[in-house]
């Protein structure tokens, strides 16, 4: 279930900049309001009430929504912590770089231990 919000002073009670940090999260992660319902197995209009300020999440669609849109719940809710920082996100693609950049080195670097054994054998 969703909390109903009734009027405009509601809106400006409950979070007024939900819908805001909501749409700029979607527009970030480049989810449509389907794309995102879909991927929180929700209809679309409610992700679209969500969107408008009609509605705001409840408990249970808080955490598929922050994780798919890659925010914190609390960034979503008040705005007060920081969306992502720069130097996170540049650290996480960096890491994943290297990741990839080792696993795509380490059969090569297997070959080259087991020759180096083979030689330091033979050597006398």
């Amino acid at each position: 279930m969703t909390e109903k919000i009734t009027s405009s002073s509601d809106i400006a009670a409950d979070d007024s900049g939900f819908a805001v940090r909501l749409l700029r999260a979607m527009e970030e992660a480049k989810h449509s309001r389907r794309s995102l319902a879909d991927a929180i197995n929700v209809h679309h209009n409610l992700v679209g009430n969500w969107a408008k300020g009609s509605y705001l999440p409840n408990a249970q669609h808080l955490v598929p929504l922050a994780q798919k849109l890659d925010v914190s719940i609390d960034w979503l809710l008040t705005g007060e912590e920081t969306l992502r920082t720069p130097t996170t996100q540049r650290q996480t693609s960096a890491a994943v770089g290297l990741t990839e950049e080792l696993a795509r080195l380490a059969p090569a670097l297997e070959h080259l231990t087991k020759r180096a054994r083979k030689i330091a054998q033979k050597s006398p």
